[in-house]
């Protein structure tokens, strides 16, 4: 069992562990501002990760999430005050910092996880509220919106 309660976190697979990032705790009536691992092959238990630098970062729920070289980037998302968030947040591997990330993002959006697909070699992000798309450009670092 995880060591927090959380309703709509992120959740992700890097580098052969299973990470879960913020979400809401019912239990505490709030956002949690902590993240969680479960190594896949080694461990048999959730480990509560320090996280550091977050205090001026907005903590969120629903947002999208994509795997990045050291790390992953949280997108979006929805906030305590049900606010929806226009940018990208980079969680370190190397050192469990949350920072404002350099890329850009197109449009604010509540997303779930099942909504990042990879086609080729392209990552797509939909939001379920207002049903645009965008488009990872890793090369260029920025998403870019995506008409259909």
């Amino acid at each position: 069992d995880l060591n927090v309660d959380r309703r709509d976190p992120g959740v992700c697979v890097i580098n052969g562990s299973l990470y879960v990032f913020m979400g809401y705790s019912q239990i505490n009536s709030a956002l949690c501002s902590n993240m969680e691992r479960f190594n896949i092959n080694e461990s048999n238990r959730w480990e509560l990760l320090s996280v550091r630098d977050y205090y001026d970062l907005k903590l969120r729920t629903n947002f999208g999430m994509l795997p990045v070289e050291d790390g992953v980037l949280i997108i979006g998302g929805v906030s305590s005050s049900s606010q929806v968030l226009n940018d990208i947040i980079h969680f370190s591997l190397n050192d469990f910092v949350l920072r404002n990330s350099e890329y850009g993002c197109p449009f604010g959006g509540s997303f779930v996880e099942k909504n990042m697909i990879k086609c080729e070699e392209d990552f797509y992000l939909m939001s379920y509220v207002s049903f645009r798309i965008m488009k990872f450009d890793g090369e260029n670092k920025f998403f870019i919106e995506v008409n259909v």
